[in-house]
């Protein structure tokens, strides 16, 4: 527990002591939406958009890279949002995959793409405007998870993000991520299993810059680097089925004096066959000097349902992979208080876990 609480400490202190002045004008950067809304867990979206100290798939990397330690054999998954708050062309897509390399090691490689579609949008070079042309986020990442004792696993990744606002203005950042995810098992018998789990992540920690020119002008836009930290209980009562998980989540970003958040999460599982999830958060956001007009912090409540379908079991080893589907429908709070809730956005996610032959 003290090689714990050292190894926390420590992640927490890398970007503090790297980057200590924060940003003030990230707020209006297009970017920051990428970075702290839309993420391709549907299941983490349902239970508060906290994943830090749960992990269990590949997509779990983007809380914390650690996350992938405890997977066994090879894991695959694909997600969808749509629309985007009162952006009705645009879509989400991502696909990931992972595959243990050996008794200590994981890879996952993912990718993920946020499609704005057709807008009457301009963006801002150095004070020059150009209109946008079917804007596009695109991300490329390879993360490794070691686990070097039981039950604690050290995660790293790497993100190429491109960013395309019209044909001949493009950027592109490098993102590194550093987490770590332990587990500490509490007192079982025949009928129950429980154990706690702690987890933090910096993301981001060598501050990327993006930076994109037009005509001429070169303009570089910051990219946050934050940390995460969370723990969670997990229950398994083998005698009756059900299963419980809770968690709490706390998110500072150490480049921007807003995006602090806390969340929550809770699962509750039968038979490992079907799942409920519900959760909340508050964050804190930009109110643009007018806190009469904008809100100053977003705080909601989220619910999805998943289930798992046991492929593999049902067709007597003939199907390869058993399936779990993961469904978040959110009505999705607007910034300002004026703004409606769009009841319009849904995340579906597919996962699935393959037995391959030894």
């Amino acid at each position: 527990m003290k090689r714990l609480i050292l190894s926390l400490t420590l992640l927490s202190l890398i970007p503090a002591t790297a980057f200590s002045q924060r940003s003030r004008d990230y707020g209006t950067n297009v970017l920051a939406e990428y970075y702290f809304g839309l993420l391709p867990s549907a299941r983490a979206m349902a239970m508060g958009n906290a994943d830090v100290s749960v992990g269990g798939a590949v997509g779990s990397i983007f809380y914390n890279p650690a996350a992938i330690g405890s997977l066994q054999g090879l894991h695959t998954e694909f997600s969808e949002a749509t629309p985007f708050y009162a952006l009705s062309n645009c879509r989400y897509h991502y696909l990931g995959g992972s595959y243990r390399l050996n008794e200590y090691l994981n890879a996952a490689v993912t990718f993920r793409q946020e499609a704005v579609g057709e807008t009457t949008f301009d963006i801002n070079v150095n004070g020059n405007y150009y209109p946008l042309d079917k804007p596009r986020d695109t991300d490329f990442g390879l993360t490794l998870a070691a686990t070097p004792v039981k039950n604690l696993h050290i995660g790293a990744g790497v993100h190429q993000l491109r960013r395309r606002d019209r044909a001949d203005l493009k950027g592109n950042v490098m993102n590194f991520d550093v987490g770590l995810l332990y587990a500490l098992e509490l007192p079982s018998n025949e009928k129950m299993e429980q154990k706690l789990q702690f987890g933090a992540s910096v993301t981001n920690f060598t501050r990327g810059i993006m930076d994109f020119s037009i005509a001429g002008d070169t303009a570089y836009s910051p990219t946050p680097s934050f940390f995460r930290a969370g723990i969670s209980y997990h229950a398994d009562f083998k005698n009756t089925g059900w299963s419980f998980l809770t968690q709490a989540e706390y998110q500072n970003v150490f480049t921007y004096e807003y995006a602090t958040a806390y969340r929550w999460g809770a699962e509750v599982g039968w038979k490992n066959l079907i799942f409920g999830r519900v959760g909340a958060f508050t964050l804190s956001q930009d109110a643009l000097g007018l806190p009469e007009i904008n809100r100053s912090r977003e705080t909601d409540f989220t619910y999805g349902f998943g289930t798992r379908i046991p492929l593999h079991d049902l067709s007597k080893g003939k199907i390869p992979f058993d399936l779990n589907a993961d469904l978040t429908v959110l009505e999705l709070q607007g910034g300002s208080f004026s703004t409606p809730r769009l009841d319009n956005f849904s995340n579906f996610a597919f996962r699935m876990t393959w037995f391959l032959e030894e």
